[in-house]
């Protein structure tokens, strides 16, 4: 989020004429001179998932201060001021706001449903108010707001009683021929800016118009009376409009208005932009006429158009859904394109035309029966096969009533499982309202007791059920009643994708109505409500720009399930939604999560995750906590250290090196950090781990840090490679400045990269180069990948057999004439797996006389065995500084 400051400046600005912007990370905030580059820390969000929602400034006595919004919390600090942490403080509102307007001495927050009035100088609260579809339109100005209009009661005799007649005649015409006004309407209210800042002297505005919008016949032209200019950015807070203020009229507009874009023509030249509170996008146009179609995300939008003469409001609309069935209707979160229809007609073609391809490729049996009705049937796939090949069982989705969607939609699915060898059965079932929920769990029970029998009468390897959305609900509905004891050794693991497991909230939505659910049989049918289950492995994986309540749900079914005692991992795909999370089943590098599950052991599965073995934290949140907490330490060191970033050894991105301590003496001893994540994770990096320069430059020591591309982008041979010409680049660097002593130090992946450079994987490093590291310090590392490829880890790496012994530093031979001393590290709390590997590689070390010392971290796991190197007493700590003391 990125905000330009447009406040006075006080004395203490870098310079009068600067343009500072307030730039919000994911997990911090800095302002950043436009001018001169220059960044400074402003404040950290204490969060681990902050949803970032406004940088307001203001301007008070000389001081340029600021309001940092994020989640609940606003934090109110001053810019200029030498110690502003004396005058900072926080408040929360008691609903997340989606939008936030500034008039001095008042803060607004907007929700969906409610607006909240606190003082800025110390955040009390002044007035809530329950609102209606409240949608903020613009605060440029004066504040203009929609919220739905009161119901109409024709039948009603009281005092309060309007003629219903009456009143639809006073609302604003239908901005089409077609609409009808017979709607509810919504209402548009403005709130002049002078009315809550109490200014005496307004200098300049824009208001709305005494006339509403008016049709200008087929071309879909809405034309109002000119108003003046207004030059504030949406962002900042509101400047106080004229004195003389006329009257919004446009009260009330009808929902049902089918307007599909705007136009009007503009003077020569004029530039144009328009702005609304929910959309990110900032559109310009230099053109003599615009045109712009309007994107509907819930039932109504609203947009601004300003220019230097004119005001144009615009909206599209369709039939007006209550929030709680948007909050059900996946289609409406994608950012995919341009409507929810959209979303929903590109899923049906996609997977009709990728299954009939299918079809024609992989040799199957369809139509197999396990009951009376046409839908109860299954397709088999892949019986080309060995007999005892894995099987995979797929649900499909389509909230158990839509018809276009059946279990040959999915037929593509099967074509990569095909290529490992797995077969595919999809299941097919009855819909509603011909048949009701519980019927359509007994069917699927029926089928899935069919596919057993046959996997038993073939000798299958395993078992694995797939359900998407209700199909992924009609699969963990299986585990509470349907999977016997006698079936539970053949039944190997579920994939839960995008599911819902509580039907409870769906009673109130449209969606509901061919479901017909009441409240006994929602709670009866809600698997995140039942408390038996029969144990697998499960695996829910959700997509983020999905609802949050698919999201909510599927991440406290995994919590469940853990608490029930069973295996449960939970993921959250970034840039997928909850149609193309199943659409990239059909890429190869896509097909991790199902490959996974119908090829691993789940005991080795677990051996090699780590995040399994924490005591600390779930396995879904420990890296999370992990990145976080890293993240948080090295923006400090940033700020305290000298440093320079982004020295490039090579032409690709990630090809760079970091070094801390650029004020110390050339001779300085050398720390080199080569960091881990698996070769593969896009959120652990090299200035993830910048922290662990704190203590060493005190001990008067550089650091290094080595970047490194990752896979899929890059095979694991060529990250090898780039570790060996960064450590060239490091040894040469240490060298040139004479420093007295290099320690290379690797963590998890990193720790394999760095015993590779030790092996003869690597041709162009030297024994003389090798010789100027003084110490190789590997901690937790992997040496041995023999059994990677049987894993989930190696869906990005793609490593067959033949490939996981050849780079495996376990197998290979140990450069000869090695003079660097090894520190083999495991942490007492990692799997024990990586122990296993830490103690074999030693003495694989000693074996072939090379020094080498192991060292066990107690009371830590894989994670803050290095988390904890920022601490000065932990063990590791002092064993890395007293090293680069000798």
């Amino acid at each position: 989020m990125m905000t330009i400051l447009d406040s006075g400046w006080s004395p203490n600005s870098p310079s009068p004429g600067d343009i500072l912007v307030c730039v919000g990370y994911k997990n911090h905030w800095d302002i950043v001179n436009g001018r001169s580059g220059y960044a400074q820390h402003l404040h950290t969000v204490e969060s681990t998932k902050a949803h970032l929602v406004a940088a307001l400034d203001l301007y008070e006595d000389q001081e340029v201060q600021l309001l940092l919004c994020y989640n609940h919390t606003c934090h109110f600090q001053k810019i200029n001021e030498e110690n502003s942490s004396s005058t900072d403080f926080d408040f929360h509102w008691n609903s997340v706001p989606t939008d936030i307007v500034c008039a001095f001495p008042y803060v607004i927050a907007f929700t969906s449903n409610s607006m909240e009035i606190r003082l800025i100088v110390n955040g009390n609260l002044v007035h809530t108010m329950s609102m209606p579809k409240l949608q903020l339109i613009s605060s440029k100005n004066d504040i203009f707001f929609a919220t739905t209009a009161p119901e109409f009661f024709p039948n009603r005799t009281d005092r309060l009683f309007v003629d219903r007649q009456q009143e639809l005649q006073k609302l604003s015409p239908p901005s089409s021929p077609n609409a009808s006004p017979e709607v509810r309407p919504l209402r548009i209210y403005r709130i002049p800016i002078h009315a809550l800042s109490r200014s005496a002297n307004p200098d300049h505005g824009c208001v709305a118009t005494e006339s509403p919008p008016t049709w200008k016949s087929a071309d879909a032209k809405l034309t109002v009376p000119e108003q003046p200019r207004v030059s504030r950015s949406a962002t900042s807070s509101p400047v106080p409009p004229k004195a003389k203020l006329s009257p919004s009229r446009w009260s009330r507009i009808a929902q049902h208005c089918t307007c599909r874009y705007m136009s009007h023509a503009l003077s020569k030249g004029a530039g144009v932009s328009f702005w609304w509170s929910a959309c990110p996008n900032l559109y310009r146009c230099s053109n003599d006429s615009i045109s712009v179609s309007v994107r509907q995300t819930v039932s109504l939008q609203t947009v601004l158009v300003l220019t230097g003469s004119k005001l144009f409001l615009s909206w599209e609309c369709s039939t007006a859904m209550d929030d709680l069935t948007v909050l059900y209707s996946p289609s409406y979160w994608s950012k995919r394109l341009s409507s929810p229809k959209e979303v929903e007609n590109y899923h049906l073609e996609f997977v009709n035309q990728a299954s009939a391809t299918t079809r024609n490729e992989i040799p199957c049996q369809l139509d197999v029966a396990y009951g009376s009705s046409d839908r109860q049937k299954l397709d088999i796939f892949g019986t080309d096969l060995r007999d005892d090949a894995p099987i995979l069982m797929f649900f499909h989705g389509g909230y158990w009533q839509t018809k276009e969607l059946s279990r040959a939609s999915y037929h593509f699915i099967a074509k990569t499982l095909h290529q490992h060898n797995i077969k595919t059965i999809f299941v097919g079932y009855d819909l509603c309202p011909d048949v009701t929920i519980p019927q359509i769990v007994h069917q699927v029970g029926q089928s899935a007791r069919k596919c057993l029998e046959y996997a038993k009468e073939k000798r299958s390897r395993g078992v694995y059920f797939m359900g998407h959305s209700a199909g992924a609900h009609l699969v963990a509905s299986l585990f509470t009643a349907s999977i016997c004891e006698e079936d539970k050794s053949i039944v190997k693991g579920a994939i839960l994708a995008s599911g819902l497991f509580d039907l409870s909230p769906l009673q109130k939505t449209a969606i509901n109505e061919p479901l017909k659910l009441d409240e006994e049989v929602a709670e009866e049918m809600s698997p995140l409500k039942r408390g038996l289950f029969n144990g697998t492995a499960f695996y829910l994986i959700v997509g983020a720009n999905e609802s949050p309540e698919f999201v909510r749900q599927s991440k406290e079914f995994a919590t469940k399930l853990r608490d029930l005692g069973f295996q449960a991992d939970f993921s959250l795909i970034e840039n997928v939604d909850h149609f193309d999370l199943i659409e990239k089943l059909a890429e190869e590098e896509f097909i991790y999560y199902c490959t996974t599950m119908a090829n691993y052991d789940n005991s080795l599965e677990k051996l090699y995750l780590p995040s399994r073995w924490s005591q600390r934290f779930p396995p879904d949140l420990i890296v999370e906590k992990h990145t976080t907490l890293a993240c948080q330490e090295s923006e400090k060191a940033r700020r305290l250290i000298p440093h320079e970033l982004n020295i490039p050894y090579g032409p690709l991105h990630k090809e760079k090196i970091d070094i801390f301590g650029t004020d110390l003496s050339d001779d300085a001893p050398l720390f080199v950090f080569v960091h881990g994540g698996y070769w593969q994770e896009q959120t652990l990096t090299r200035d993830t781990y910048h922290f662990i320069a704190t203590n060493l430059h005190k001990r008067g020591a550089k650091s290094m840090f080595i970047g490194y591309e990752l896979c899929p982008s890059v095979p694991l041979t060529k990250i090898i490679e780039e570790a060996e010409v960064a450590t060239k680049k490091c040894i040469d660097y240490a060298r040139k400045h004479k420093s007295k002593g290099v320690y290379l130090t690797g963590y998890s992946a990193g720790s394999h990269l760095v015993a590779s450079l030790y092996t003869d994987l690597v041709k162009e490093l030297s024994c003389e180069d090798r010789g100027v590291v003084t110490a190789a310090i590997l901690i937790a590392g992997i040496y041995d990948l023999h059994e990677i490829p049987k894993t989930s880890v190696n869906a990005p790496l793609k490593l067959d057999a033949e490939e996981a012994d050849k780079l495996s530093p376990y197998r290979r031979d140990i450069a000869g004439g090695v003079k660097t001393s090894f520190y083999v590290v495991s942490a007492e709390n990692d799997s024990p797996e990586f122990g296993k590997q830490s103690r074999e590689f030693h003495e694989k070390l000693v074996g072939l006389g090379v020094k080498s010392t192991l060292v066990v971290c107690e009371d830590v796991d894989h994670f803050d065995v290095v988390e904890r190197l920022k601490d000065e007493d932990f063990h590791l700590t002092k064993l890395i500084l007293d090293l680069v003391k000798q």
